[in-house]
């Protein structure tokens, strides 16, 4: 028992993976190293930041309700038609968020509202030097002045708020043609219409403010946990002072995903053994009806579950996709020998009901009963755990990291289901075991009525 209580102590030591990587082939594996070194030694630091992005146009959207439990029912967007970027307030607002964010947050970003107020001041200050003269002939750098007073007018920054969109397009127009149309291109937030053909009825319906953190998107999930409460007390406060059209915005970030499967995956797998804990004591008492020896099994299975995982955080395990799997396996493995003598010893037990008023005492004794059931149960689990052992060592030959780590749980499994057995659980019942009806549940049932 002793030995148990610290194995369980050893398990609360498993922790969440220190990076995103999932080795399928093993660490010494030539992909796997290409993938490790194209990861970390040949990345230049803008590609291994994490990004954050502050969303306009869209929101978070569940239809019709959102049930985790579903695959098939997965999260969605829909546009925001509240979203509006028009306005002066609006243009200066994103302007002073995007400076802000650069002082306070990174010195990184892709801000397009920033540049676009930089790309307006720089022309209005062209067209301030033509100012009574004929733009077509004053200044014929590009962009030519006239296209740009035709889109933007003679405002400066901000624009006003009738050709604040066509003006953006404008530019954005400026920068596909300097940097090729591609999906990074701005062109993308906007869009025509249905039944218009001008311009000056363009919409925008979508906007993104990119800024690099501070970290690696490969960081350890508590450094991601602290980035993202840090980004998201950040982004709240912002929007809170944002014009009416743009306070939906929401952010999001590359790993951020990641750090909430794993953090969920880490509680699912504790409800999960705690869940498959209590079926199996549901079981268990289900088939002796005894209270007790039931107590004496989720003891036995949680010591082996606690001996299993104590071995591999010591070996150097973490909870991850592939370790999470096998956990799932392991807590199905951990009950078998243990049930099965516990139902012998009961079915024993009940069978020397009928001898209680024999002369011979020795067949109603517990150890009588736990002989009985090591006798005619005992060869048979030693035979099962060695076939079941000698299976999983032949996993150890794959190349998939998977089939090595399920390999080992299925051994560790079966070597300390078999050492628990017979040296913690066999022990229990001989020294301490329910003799006659103790803890029976239909006797407490009866003596209660």
């Amino acid at each position: 028992l002793g030995l148990g209580a610290a194995a369980l102590w050893g398990a609360t030591k498993l922790e969440t993976p220190k990076n995103n990587d999932v080795l399928l082939l093993g660490e010494t594996h030539p992909i796997e190293i290409y993938g490790v070194l194209q990861k970390g030694g040949f990345m230049d630091s803008s590609d291994a930041q994490l990004w954050v992005s502050l969303n306009f146009g869209s929101t978070p959207y569940d239809e019709p309700v959102f049930n985790h439990l579903n695959p098939k029912k997965l999260p969605d967007l829909k546009l925001d038609h509240s979203f509006d970027p028009s306005s002066t307030d609006a243009q200066t607002w994103l302007a002073s968020f995007c400076e802000n964010t650069d002082l306070l947050m990174t010195k990184n970003s892709n801000c397009f509202p920033l540049v676009f107020k930089e790309w307006v001041t720089a022309q209005h200050s062209r067209q301030l030097g033509c100012a009574g003269q004929d733009l077509m002939t004053c200044d014929t750098d590009t962009p030519y002045l006239d296209a740009f007073a035709s889109a933007c007018g003679e405002a400066g920054f901000p624009v006003v708020a009738t050709k604040s969109v066509k003006c953006m397009k404008h530019f954005a127009e400026l920068i596909a043609q300097q940097n090729g149309d591609s999906s990074q291109s701005p062109l993308k937030m906007f869009y025509q219409p249905t039944g218009t053909s001008s311009d000056d009825d363009v919409k925008m319906f979508f906007l993104q403010l990119s800024f690099a953190s501070n970290i690696s998107w490969t960081s350890p999930i508590d450094v991601l946990r602290n980035d993202y409460d840090k980004w998201d007390a950040y982004m709240s406060s912002q929007l809170a002072t944002a014009p009416a059209g743009l306070r939906n915005g929401f952010h999001a970030g590359e790993a951020w995903h990641w750090m909430d499967t794993v953090e969920q995956m880490e509680i699912g797998a504790y409800t999960a053994a705690f869940v498959t804990l209590l079926l199996c004591g549901f079981v268990v008492l289900l088939g002796t009806g005894n209270v007790v020896i039931t107590f004496y099994s989720l003891v036995a299975i949680l010591s082996i579950l606690g001996a299993v995982t104590a071995t591999v955080v010591a070996i150097g395990w973490t909870l991850g996709f592939l370790e999470g799997i096998c956990f799932s396996i392991l807590i199905g493995l951990s009950v078998d020998f243990v049930i099965h003598l516990g139902v012998a010893y009961n079915e024993h037990a009940e069978k020397s009901v009928d001898a209680e008023n024999d002369d011979d005492e020795s067949n109603t004794t517990r150890e009588s009963r736990t002989k009985e059931a090591v006798a005619s149960l005992g060869f048979p689990i030693i035979s099962a755990a060695f076939t079941t052992l000698v299976s999983a060592v032949i996993l150890f030959f794959a190349q998939i990291t998977f089939f090595n780590k399920f390999g080992l749980i299925v051994m560790l499994s079966m070597v300390f289901s078999l050492l628990a057995t017979f040296l913690m659980y066999v022990p229990m019942l001989d020294a301490i075991g329910p003799q006659r009806e103790v803890g029976n549940v239909g006797v407490l049932c009866r003596k209660r009525k």
